[in-house]
């Protein structure tokens, strides 16, 4: 089973207010980081990037611990991602993931509901070999 999820590109994100104000400090670097990130951030089922992680990130990014915290601080300075206790995350795939979790919650509901009504199944019937 493949556990490949998804979560929406906006076709423009290149060209929003906060984006271009990070591509034009740090260029497109900077902006496959941004998506790095994202792709981090969708991975992990809070949301969320710890700051404890930062090292082990940046070897996989290709960058140095110290110039992800940079770049991931400068994010958080322009309003691309938020920090709190917990660590750095955006707000849109924040926005995504709950968004998601309700349609599991609902679809989840849904399923219980048709087959609480549903008569039983019954198992195969075994049948000689001829």
């Amino acid at each position: 089973m493949n556990n490949t999820f998804y979560f929406p590109h906006d076709y423009d994100a290149a060209n929003d207010d906060k984006v271009l104000q990070m591509r034009s400090e740090k260029g497109l670097v900077g902006y496959a980081l941004f998506w790095l990130c994202l792709e981090t951030m969708a991975k992990n089922e809070n949301g969320y990037i710890m700051t404890t992680l930062l090292g082990g990130l940046s070897i996989g990014y290709g960058t140095t611990k110290e110039e992800l915290k940079v770049f991931i601080d400068y994010c958080v300075g322009i309003g691309l991602f938020c920090l709190d206790q917990n660590g750095f995350f955006s707000p849109r795939m924040m926005e995504h993931k709950n968004f998601r979790k309700t349609l599991s919650i609902n679809g989840k509901q849904g399923a219980d509901k048709r087959w609480k009504n549903s008569p039983p199944i019954r198992p195969p019937i075994d049948t000689p070999n001829a």
